[in-house]
């Protein structure tokens, strides 16, 4: 039941990436300091299992189970999102935006015998946050910031081949306010 770090072969990692900006300006001169930003990253890694991994799955295997000799790359998201609604107004000191992210499940903890893979389940980000420059210099800023508005929950689960995910931990952060001030010399 202990964790143990080990090395596996060679692995490949494929993956395309797509970043789109946009001012929201060509919709509305009054939309002029607005701006829509969206990253997204799509990947597909594959890793040649070791042979004591290999025949502990394959002895662990349930009826009806096909086990290949490869596996996806632990840590690596099968895609992520990042996407968001940005307002600048230099002349007046104020940025901000209203920001979303999320990452696929990722295999975090990789089986072995009958310990079941460990992946985390997408944890769905939402933040926003405005600030305010004051002064001549522009030395003093203020900020307000809400994260994780959709309040959502950091979960790793078990995953087992016909069988329904089982929490492995859940950690409910909660929705967090804050308000800066700072000044710089």
């Amino acid at each position: 039941g202990s964790f143990q770090p080990r090395n596996v072969g060679n692995g490949t990692v494929l993956g395309l990436e797509f970043e789109f900006r946009q001012s929201l300006g060509l919709i509305a001169p009054s939309l002029e300091n607005f701006s829509w930003n969206t990253n997204v990253t799509i990947t597909e890694s594959q890793i040649k299992m070791s042979e004591s991994e290999f025949i502990s799955r394959s002895l662990a295997a349930k009826e009806g189970e096909n086990i290949k000799d490869t596996r996806e790359m632990a840590g690596q998201a099968p895609y992520i999102i990042n996407t968001g609604i940005s307002y600048m107004n230099f002349a007046k000191g104020w940025d901000g935006g209203l920001f979303y992210n999320v990452q696929g499940p990722t295999l975090n903890f990789v089986g072995f015998r009958n310990q079941t893979d460990n992946f985390t389940v997408p944890f769905h980000s939402l933040n926003f946050n405005m600030n305010k420059s004051f002064g001549a210099d522009e030395r003093i800023k203020a900020g307000f910031g809400v994260q994780n508005i959709l309040n959502s929950k950091r979960e790793l689960v078990f995953k087992s081949f016909q069988a329904q995910d089982q929490i492995f931990t859940s950690l409910a952060p909660g929705t967090e306010i804050n308000f800066r001030v700072a000044f710089s010399f």
